[in-house]
C-alpha cells in the first residue's frame, strides 16, 4: 500500500514537471537584453505588437525596441547598416538586398496574405476596369512589392508593361500624387488605401490581387546576429509564437492592440483583419516566393546569379521552438 502511494506521488510530481517544462519560458532574468527591430508599422506586424503588449518579449529577458520606418525596404536598410538588429519586411526588398550581396537571414515568416496589395485607380481618369489602365500613369514605390505586384497584375490581365507609364513615388508622397492627379492609379498596401478612401471616397475603384501574389512578411537579421545571438533569436521566436496563440484565441483584444500600436481606428483594422494570416513558420511557400521574386529581379541585373535561397533561411531558432513549423524541402 505504501509502495503504491509512493508511486502515485512520484507520478504526480513527474507529470507536474513535464507540464512546467512544456510551458513557454517565464524565466526571471537577472539582466535584460536590448533588441532593436525596424518596423514599417503595418497590420502585417501585429504579432510583434501583441507580443510587446502582453509582455511576451519581456518574459524572455528581451527589451524589444521598435524603430518605425516607412517601408520594408527601409527596415532592411537599417539592419544592413547596423542601425537595427532585426527587420520586418516583405520578400521583395529582402531578395533585392540579397542579390546585392547583403548577408541576411530569414528567421521566420510571421504573416502571409494575398489581399494586402491592390491597385486603386481614379474613376475620373476613365478607369473602371483593369483594361482601362492602358495608357495611364501607375504609381509604384520602387524597391518594394508594390512594383512587383503591379507587374504580376498587368501580366495576368494581359496588359503590356510598356502600355502603362510607371511613375515612381515614395510612401509619404504616394497619396498626394494620386489625390492631385499626378498619377491615375496607385499600387499600394492596405494602410495606404485607408488614407486613399478617406481622401477620395467612392471616386476610386480598387483591383485586388487575390490569387496573384502571396506576400510573405518576414523577420530578418544579419547572418552575424543569427550566429552570435542564438538564444536571443529563440527568445524572440518564442514570444511571437505565444503572440500567435493569443491572436487565435483573442481576436477582439488583438485587434485593439494592433489599432493602438498603429494609431488607427479599430473599426478600420477590424474591417481588414481576416485578410491577414498570422503564423510563425519557415515553409516551402516562402522559398517559392523568394525564387519567384529573384527571377523577376534578375531580368534587370545581368551577370548577377541568385543564391540557393534555402541557405538564406536560418531554421535553427525555429527548430528549437516549434520544429513542426519548418516544412521546407531539404
Amino acid at each position: 500500500m505504501k509502495f503504491r502511494l509512493l508511486m502515485l506521488v512520484i507520478g504526480v510530481l513527474v507529470t507536474a514537471i513535464v507540464v512546467i517544462l512544456a510551458l513557454p519560458s517565464e524565466k526571471k532574468w537577472t539582466s535584460v537584453e536590448r533588441v532593436v527591430l525596424a518596423d514599417p508599422r503595418l497590420i502585417t506586424s501585429s504579432l510583434v505588437y501583441v507580443a510587446l503588449d502582453q509582455g511576451f518579449f519581456a518574459a524572455e529577458g528581451i527589451d524589444l525596441i521598435l524603430t518605425p520606418v516607412t517601408s520594408g525596404k527601409a527596415s532592411i536598410a537599417m539592419v544592413t547598416a547596423g542601425a537595427a538588429d532585426l527587420a520586418n519586411a516583405a520578400d521583395v526588398p529582402l531578395v533585392r538586398a540579397i542579390l546585392e550581396g547583403k548577408p541576411l537571414k530569414v528567421l521566420a515568416t510571421i504573416q502571409t496574405t494575398e489581399k494586402d496589395i491592390a491597385i486603386t485607380a481614379r474613376k475620373d481618369a476613365g478607369i473602371t476596369t483593369p483594361a482601362d489602365l492602358a495608357g495611364k500613369r501607375l504609381g509604384v514605390i520602387p524597391g518594394t512589392n508594390t512594383s512587383y505586384f503591379a507587374n504580376l497584375f498587368l501580366a495576368v490581365e494581359g496588359l503590356a508593361r510598356d502600355a502603362i507609364t510607371f511613375v515612381p513615388v515614395e510612401v509619404d508622397t504616394a497619396l498626394k500624387a494620386l489625390v492631385s492627379g499626378q498619377i491615375d492609379a496607385l499600387s499600394s498596401w492596405t494602410m495606404v488605401r485607408f488614407d486613399i478612401d478617406k481622401a477620395l471616397g467612392d471616386r476610386t475603384v480598387t483591383f485586388s490581387g487575390e490569387g496573384i501574389y502571396t506576400v510573405s512578411w518576414t523577420l530578418v537579421a544579419m547572418d552575424e546576429f543569427a550566429k552570435q545571438r542564438p538564444a536571443t533569436v529563440r527568445g524572440v521566436l518564442r514570444a511571437l509564437v505565444r503572440a500567435e496563440a493569443f491572436v487565435a484565441a483573442n481576436r477582439t483584444m488583438a485587434i485593439d492592440i494592433a489599432a493602438r500600436h498603429l494609431g488607427l481606428n479599430r473599426s478600420l483594422i477590424a474591417s481588414q483583419w481576416d485578410n491577414f494570416g498570422f503564423r510563425v513558420a519557415l515553409d516551402q511557400a516562402l522559398l517559392v516566393n523568394l525564387e519567384g521574386v529573384a527571377r523577376s529581379e534578375l531580368l534587370s541585373r545581368p551577370g548577377v546569379v541568385a543564391p540557393n535561397f534555402l541557405d538564406v533561411l536560418d531554421p535553427d531558432g525555429l527548430a528549437a521552438v516549434v520544429p513542426s513549423r519548418i516544412t521546407t524541402l531539404h
